[in-house]
């Protein structure tokens, strides 16, 4: 088996990171988003998850389960019969931090690209020497 470049690890590790920004920032616009019943709320998490999951290399699963909030808001557009709507139960702090971590792995992944490209400029440059 060949071994991987640092450019291919680089990029994988490229794709994973923008894939869990994406993902974090879709997740932080969806918190109070109203559904008008808990299977749609389902629903719709269900698709954003299994997006996410098809597009991580790393079959890395973030989020397992998935909450569903009842309140009871007869005056929301989305009220079912009861009055209820659902809410899927996000976590601010946790998909910002999600978001800040994210980000930090992609730009430092950026400056290994780019190390790595210089380095290999470098040799290409002495040895035509």
């Amino acid at each position: 088996m060949e071994g991987l470049t640092v450019n291919q690890i680089v990029a994988s590790s490229l794709d994973y990171e923008r894939a869990r920004v994406e993902f974090a920032m879709l997740r932080l616009s969806m918190v109070d988003v109203s559904f008008s019943s808990a299977a749609d709320a389902r629903l719709f998490a269900n698709n954003s998850q299994s997006n996410f999951n098809s597009m991580n290399t790393q079959n890395d699963t973030l989020y397992k389960e998935i909450e569903v909030i009842q309140s009871h808001d007869p005056a929301n557009a989305k009220a079912d019969v009861d009055g209820n709507v659902y809410f899927v139960k996000i976590d601010p702090t946790k998909e910002m931090a999600t978001l800040i971590s994210a980000t930090r792995a992609y730009e430092a992944n950026t400056r290994a690209y780019n190390a790595s490209s210089q380095m290999t400029r470098t040799a290409l440059d002495l040895g035509s020497k």
